[in-house]
């Protein structure tokens, strides 16, 4: 199983964080993103030695052994500038997250019917 957890980054659930519910989780850094940068970036977290073994080899265009290529891979990076942004934003993470939770629970109860 494959977790988009794209909007959940940060969340927990039964004690165990976001892209780490399923086999495989997939997020993205995308600006409007819970964290997010101001390119382009799409980590993957595999959660078994089996599918973390797969995407590495994905990683380095295939390649399982030096100069041997089992399957076609890619092999994308996040450039040095939004690696900045992103180990300054994860710093206040989890009160960014903090914060939106208690905003949220502020206001569940505040609609008042016209």
């Amino acid at each position: 199983m494959v977790e988009d957890a794209c909007q959940s980054f940060g969340a927990g659930y039964k004690g165990r964080k976001s892209c780490a519910l399923s086999s495989i989780g997939c997020t993205t850094f995308s600006l409007q993103k819970p964290l997010g940068c101001y390119g382009t970036a799409a980590p993957v977290s595999p959660t078994t030695k089996t599918w973390q073994q797969r995407c590495d080899e994905i990683r380095v265009h295939g390649q399982d052994r030096r100069y041997h290529h089992a399957l076609l891979g890619i092999n994308g990076r996040m450039d040095t500038l939004q690696a900045a942004i992103l180990i300054a934003k994860l710093e206040v993470f989890a009160d960014e997250v903090g914060a939106r939770d208690r905003i949220g629970a502020d206001t569940v109860n505040c609609y008042v019917m016209p």
